[in-house]
């Protein structure tokens, strides 16, 4: 007996429960479902683990209002250290003019 047809299922299989992964994130327009799905099932395999990736990332919803992004710097110097402090928690880092950073 040919092993492609328990092949054929278990991609089949993969594919439904990409799609399900996909259709249950409420934050995706229908547009976005449509694309996703489409490459779920014309890239089976690649396509499939993108999208539950991708849905999964989704799901766990934004970062919270007091994530530090260490590669955002507010133009007032501001972090979440306080106002005035450079990254490294001191106060004039280097290249903000105060002199701290040599």
């Amino acid at each position: 007996m040919s092993a492609w047809p328990l092949v054929v299922l278990a991609i089949a299989l993969a594919n439904a429960a990409a799609s399900w992964a996909v259709l249950r994130i409420p934050v995706f327009s229908a547009t976005q479902r449509r694309l996703q799905l489409l490459l779920i099932w014309l890239v089976p395999i690649l396509g499939a683990i993108i999208c539950v990736v991708f849905a999964r990332s989704q799901a766990l919803g934004p970062a919270s209002p007091s994530t530090f992004d260490p590669l955002y710097h507010p133009s007032d110097g501001g972090g979440p250290d306080g106002p005035g402090l450079g990254i490294c928690g001191c106060e004039g880092s280097a290249g903000d003019g105060t002199g701290g950073g040599d």
